[in-house]
C-alpha cells in the first residue's frame, strides 16, 4: 500500500466573506480532481493508495482541505501542522494523534513561525510515497506565506500547482 501526500497551502485572504464560499467550492473541486486521478493510476501510486491531507492550521484553503476530510471518505488521514507546535494525524481506523512537531523550547513568536512550520511540514512529509502540493493563492493576499512555501516545496523537489483565485469569476485557475 502506498502513502500519497497532498500539502494544502493557501492565502488566508480566501476565508474572507466575499471570496470564502467560491474559494471553499474551488479547493474541494481541485482536491477531488486529484484524488480521483490518484486513485485511477494503480501503476503510479500502487494498489488502494493511502491519500494524506496535509495543512497547516490556518483559516482559508487550509480549512477548506481540513474539512474537505470529513466530506471524502476516499482521504484515509489529515494530518494539521499547528502552530503550537503538535501535528494531530486523524485517520479513518485511529482516533486523533497528536505528537509535537518541534520541541517547545524551539517555539517562537512572530510572523516568521508559521514559515517555519510550512518548511518543516514539506520536510517531515517527504516521508510519503508520492508527495505533491497545491496552493491557493489570492492576489490580494499580500503576506507571502503562500509563496514561501511554494518556494520550500520546489527546492525540496516536491512536484505541485498553484491555483490562482479569481474574483470576477470566483474561482481557480492555473497561472498562464
Amino acid at each position: 500500500m502506498k502513502n500519497v501526500g497532498i500539502i494544502v497551502t493557501g492565502s488566508r485572504t480566501l476565508a474572507e466573506a466575499d471570496r470564502a464560499a467560491n474559494a471553499r467550492i474551488g479547493v474541494e473541486q481541485k482536491l477531488s480532481g486529484w484524488i480521483e486521478g490518484i486513485l485511477t493510476m494503480p501503476s503510479v501510486y500502487g494498489e488502494n493508495p493511502r491519500i494524506f491531507l496535509i495543512t497547516g492550521d490556518a483559516q482559508g484553503p487550509d480549512r477548506f482541505a481540513r474539512d474537505y476530510f470529513e466530506k471524502n471518505e476516499k482521504i484515509y488521514a489529515r494530518m494539521i501542522y499547528r502552530l503550537d507546535g503538535v501535528c494531530e494525524t486523524t485517520t479513518r481506523d485511529r482516533p486523533l494523534i497528536e505528537k509535537r512537531w518541534i520541541a517547545a523550547s524551539m517555539m517562537q513568536k512572530g510572523a516568521k513561525f508559521p514559515l517555519v512550520r510550512n518548511t518543516v511540514m514539506i520536510a517531515r512529509s517527504l516521508m510519503m510515497d508520492r508527495l505533491a502540493f497545491a496552493a491557493f493563492k489570492d492576489p490580494k493576499s499580500k503576506s507571502g506565506g503562500t509563496d514561501q512555501t511554494v518556494r520550500a516545496a520546489s527546492s525540496m523537489l516536491v512536484p505541485g500547482e498553484t491555483f490562482v483565485f479569481n474574483a470576477e469569476n470566483g474561482g481557480f485557475s492555473e497561472p498562464g
